[in-house]
């Protein structure tokens, strides 16, 4: 089977967050298990890496990546060659693939694929969220939905939504008539991971683009009120700040007076955010919107304990199976939530090994990749 993989950034543009390492991964694992494989992409992200060969073939960890130069606004990675190289190319391929909406990329190929006859399934992963949607330029997002956006949505063969909260609400939202599949995010850590503690105190551990849709501020007002009950211990915040969101938090620490016991790290990669996670007495994250979560599947995979708020995608499944702590976005909430995983050793060792057989079981990469093989060769056969 031959697949043709489109998406607007590709690793190791990191910096955009956990699709890029998800959807790296897959191909990776689709490509072990015999598929024909290429992913077309511009190199959002990368214009810095002068490594980075542009339009032409390059192996990327095992997977032929080629990307294209873009203009513009690098959110939305307008690309002529682009389009030029994918309406060729798509006569050529099985299926097609397609991750993001609302970029150039995205309508290129599905024109492409609907000049051509291809049959081709869409990613939104997240996108189009009615809260994503909302977050920013809603008025422009809507317009740009209905006059251009949706019709990539709609002719797709085949949606695939990351959870089954994602399916329901979106399809709601924008009233979609497609067939879809729930197919989970799958990831593969390395074994092993041996880097030095980041801090020596206690700790919790947040890992993600310092964004306002991440509940930090909530998340930063519980902590300082946990702190009167555990004064020893730490908030590590690990991630890139891409939208400038980073000097309000620390000014909201320095309000709170708690600037001592909130450590900015950075970007964590490899062996030191694997540590990370494993020496955490618990992983936080209280996001407004969140389709996913792929740092929290990275966290049960490494068996650290979680809390997590209703808005995560996961979060039916880690209430439903008692895998950690699932808290409103509500102050009050997420440090009654914090207090009680904090006061049980016991509690969260148990909660973080159901919650590592559960993530072994659903999150395995190999399996995955199987899920999506399938859902290429259903819109093969009806096509």
């Amino acid at each position: 089977m031959k697949v043709l993989h489109v998406t607007p950034s590709y690793y190791p543009a990191i910096q955009f967050g956990g699709p890029v390492r998800s959807v790296h991964a897959l191909n990776q694992a689709l490509i072990a298990s015999g598929i024909e494989l290429e992913v077309v992409t511009t190199n959002a992200g990368l214009r810095e890496r002068n490594e980075i060969e542009l339009q032409k073939i390059v192996i990327v960890e095992g997977v032929p990546v080629i990307y294209f130069p873009f203009w513009g606004y690098q959110h939305y990675n307008f690309s002529i060659p682009l389009l030029k190289y994918v309406f060729q190319k798509v006569k050529h391929v099985d299926v097609v693939h397609i991750t993001a909406v609302w970029n150039f990329p995205v309508l290129a190929t599905a024109l492409a694929c609907l000049w051509h006859k291809k049959p081709y399934i869409l990613s939104p992963r997240g996108t189009i969220y009615p809260e994503t949607i909302a977050h920013r330029s809603a008025r422009i997002k809507k317009l740009y939905y209905t006059l251009i956006a949706g019709l990539p949505v709609r002719k797709a063969n085949l949606l695939h939504f990351t959870t089954q909260d994602e399916a329901e609400r979106v399809t709601k939202s924008l009233k979609l008539l497609n067939p879809y599949v729930t197919i989970f995010n799958g990831l593969s850590i390395p074994f092993p991971y041996n880097t030095a503690r980041l801090t020596t105190s206690p700790y919790i551990l947040f890992i993600g683009r310092i964004d306002k849709k991440k509940g930090l501020d909530v998340l930063i007002k519980s902590f300082a009120l946990c702190l009167l009950q555990f004064p020893e211990y730490k908030l590590i915040i690990a991630g890139p700040d891409n939208e400038g969101y980073l000097k309000y938090i620390q000014n909201l620490c320095h309000e709170l007076d708690i600037q001592e016991n909130v450590l900015f790290v950075g970007e964590l990669e490899g062996d030191v955010k694997w540590n990370a996670y494993k020496h955490a007495d618990l992983f936080a994250l209280t996001s407004y919107s969140e389709n996913f979560g792929m740092t929290v599947a990275e966290a049960m995979m490494l068996k650290c304990p979680i809390l997590i708020s209703e808005k995560v995608g996961l979060a039916e499944h880690v209430e439903k199976h008692n895998l950690g702590w699932v808290c409103k976005i509500e102050v009050k909430d997420i440090q009654d939530k914090i207090q009680a995983a904090l006061s049980s050793q016991e509690i969260r060792d148990k909660r973080a090994v159901s919650a590592y057989a559960y993530a072994s079981k659903s999150f395995d990469i190999s399996g995955i990749a199987q899920q999506f093989i399938q859902a290429y060769k259903s819109i093969i056969q009806k096509r």
